[in-house]
């Protein structure tokens, strides 16, 4: 889990028409940076794609063939905001929302969808929001790594495997009684009951 878009490999080369042959759609799309797909990797595409026009290109075609998944790797904030990601807690609260209601009328042709919303992971993002954390806080990067482990009672970051495992189940054939739901993999830090 990276700032890299985690999209399969297909949809670059097959474009829209890839519904009729993807059975799993996991989808990272960082705030503002939608998909673009060039006219050389989709002929009929060369423009923006959302989340939700991804799902759209995509379902019918797992629909179709009985099977599908699809996981959207939104965020925490999805519970409760993050001050520092602004707009971005209201558009991956309505991506969530869109998908309540979708992955409801989906479920019957076992098509799942759910949402994965990470916390903290040990990866190069957390490492660089550590380290600017840290610059404007005039700590060193050990104590700012110290002061956010503080507020996760799992007492350490998550490890990338431990997210691509759960991702993992959720693709599988062994969920196909998930579906609709937010899973919050953050080490305890969310402090709601629900």
């Amino acid at each position: 889990m990276s700032q890299r878009i985690l999209v399969v490999a297909l949809l670059m080369i097959m474009g829209l028409a890839i519904g009729s042959f993807l059975g799993t759609l996991v989808l990272r799309l960082p705030a503002g940076k939608p998909v673009v797909l060039s006219r050389s990797s989709c002929p009929n595409c060369g423009r923006k794609l959302t989340p939700i026009e991804l799902i759209q290109a995509t379902v019918d075609g797992m629909i179709s063939r009985k099977f599908g998944r699809i996981v959207n790797i939104t965020s925490t904030s999805v519970k409760a905001p993050i001050p520092a990601l602004g707009l971005s807690n209201g558009a991956r609260t309505g991506l969530t929302g869109f998908i309540a209601g979708l992955a409801r009328q989906t479920a019957k042709h076992n098509v799942t969808i759910n949402n994965l919303l990470p916390g903290s992971f040990l990866t190069d993002r957390t490492r660089q929001t550590i380290a600017g954390f840290a610059k404007a806080a005039g700590l060193t990067e050990e104590q700012a790594a110290a002061e956010r482990l503080r507020t996760i009672p799992a007492g350490r970051l998550g490890d990338p495997a431990e997210f691509g495992e759960a991702c993992a189940y959720l693709c599988s054939a062994q969920a196909s009684y998930v579906t609709g739901q937010n899973f919050l993999i953050d080490g305890g830090a969310y402090p709601g009951t629900f």
